[in-house]
């Protein structure tokens, strides 16, 4: 190769980095729209829309206010026009080199050291540090400084990214940057009141949104998944160098495809500064018929082994409230329950819960305290074992007392191990699963009921 030929090649190798960007970089506005997909375990899907205007060709697009705890590695812009190259992570920190750059060609003051005098002078140069003083031109230590107006707004601005982006003609239109975020928790909250009589209920639900991503929400539309599904955690937060693009096949596109999951759309736009937690409404069923029972559940000491028991023993019963989910998914959540206060029309609390996820056409069953007026006692009065103890008689007793004045509902659970078959049993009873044998009765106020049964056990 001659000689020309070979130095205009390489001429040529050396200015392809800076004709790819020949555009000027561009600047993404600060207004923008915000969509966001909320998951429970802390994670969001952000969509960020704002109008850019970008020549054609590949450019760099900054893009502002963006989360603090964005997942570098799920940023995307889709798979149109513009065609995401590249991007870099800012975190906007500031540092004194920043500062001192920023006030090159503008005047400070410095203070005393050493036997030498503060006074003012203009900053010439950032790298070395160079102050024009009366006196000429010297160097000083930056922590000698002192910034008369402060600390400028854009040194402290929220963190950005610069994209590289390529189009093939001139975009000046909204586009989207979709990216998964740490920081916003949701959670619901379940407030349940009671009728008059106690058969049906009113239920609230209410979600609460924390806000830790280190960004300002305003105006977002907002929807909450319900359900677990798994979201990839590969980068959290820190770190600037530069990513390659991805699709919009890879994870960070996953959730927002969650057809497996319940989702809640909220209302109204949600205004949420950093570090600020927020109550919306989210929807209330009316008038659910409920049931409550008094519930003795399994007692793991009396379910095998041992021998008679040397007298009654006090057991506590639960007192349960039960109603069939609607035709929409019950997310988890915490339930408290109220009753109306005879005389004032206002209420009391009378228990709660913590609700695990429901499915449509599901029953619900939370457990609200203990009942005061309604005590119990169990016993084994009788074990007999065959010689190698593979098989066992035993025969126990419940006494279960109503001291109030209403009628209870009772619902007896009992745990018994192995293949067993029951003897006799003083009350109806039925098999409810393998090991379980359930009782139930209704107890009128002042009414106390004894109930027996025997069961042969094979081991």
């Amino acid at each position: 190769m001659p000689v020309r030929s070979f130095y205009a090649s390489l001429m040529l190798i050396l200015l392809l980095p800076f004709a790819a960007y020949a555009n000027a970089p561009a600047r993404a506005p600060a207004e923008r729209e915000l969509d966001l997909t909320i998951y429970r375990a802390g994670v969001t899907l952000v969509r960020d829309r704002r109008m850019v205007d970008l020549e054609s060709g590949i450019s760099r697009l900054v893009w502002p206010n963006v989360a603090e705890t964005l997942q570098r590695d799920s940023l995307h812009l889709g798979d149109t026009e513009p065609e995401l190259r590249g991007y870099r992570r800012s975190t906007g920190d500031l540092t004194l080199q920043r500062l001192v750059e920023h006030h090159v060609g503008r005047e400070v003051g410095f203070t005393a050291a050493d036997g030498d005098d503060g006074g003012t002078g203009e900053i010439v140069s950032a790298a070395p540090l160079l102050v024009r003083t009366d006196a000429g031109v010297r160097t000083l230590a930056p922590q000698r400084l002192v910034f008369p107006g402060g600390v400028p707004d854009q040194l402290v601005a929220p963190p950005r990214v610069a994209l590289d982006v390529a189009t093939e003609s001139r975009w000046r239109q909204p586009l989207r940057l979709r990216y998964l975020a740490e920081g916003l928790a949701w959670s619901l909250d379940y407030v349940g009141t009671l009728s008059a009589d106690g058969s049906r209920m009113h239920l609230k639900a209410r979600a609460s949104i924390a806000n830790e991503t280190g960004m300002d929400i305003g105006d977002a539309r907002v929807e909450l998944i319900a359900g677990k599904p798994a979201i990839p955690r590969n980068d959290a937060a820190k770190g600037g160098g530069m990513m390659q693009a991805r699709s919009m096949a890879d994870e960070a596109a996953r959730p927002e495809a969650a057809g497996d999951y319940h989702r809640l759309a909220l209302p109204r736009p949600v205004t949420l500064d950093t570090g600020e937690r927020t109550t919306v409404a989210v929807f209330d069923r009316h008038s659910i018929p409920v049931e409550r029972q008094y519930v003795l559940r399994p007692d793991a000491r009396l379910a095998a082994g041992g021998g008679a028991d040397p007298g009654w023993r006090r057991v506590p019963l639960n007192t349960t409230l039960a109603w069939m989910v609607g035709d929409r998914p019950q997310p988890a959540g915490t339930l408290r329950v109220y009753e109306p206060r005879a005389g004032d029309g206002d209420v009391r609390l009378v228990g709660g819960d913590r609700l695990g996820d429901r499915a449509a056409g599901e029953t619900v069953e939370a457990a609200l305290g203990r009942p005061f007026d309604i005590v119990a006692e169990r016993r084994r009065t009788d074990v007999e074992r065959d010689a190698n103890e593979r098989m066992e008689t035993v025969t126990r007793e419940i006494r279960v007392r109503n001291a109030g004045r209403r009628s209870a509902p009772i619902r007896i659970e009992e745990s018994i191990p192995g293949n067993w078959e029951m003897l006799e049993a003083s009350d109806d009873w039925e098999r409810a699963a393998a090991d379980l044998a359930v009782w139930r009765f209704e107890l009128e106020g002042g009414e106390e009921r004894l109930l027996r049964y025997r069961v042969r056990i094979r081991r």
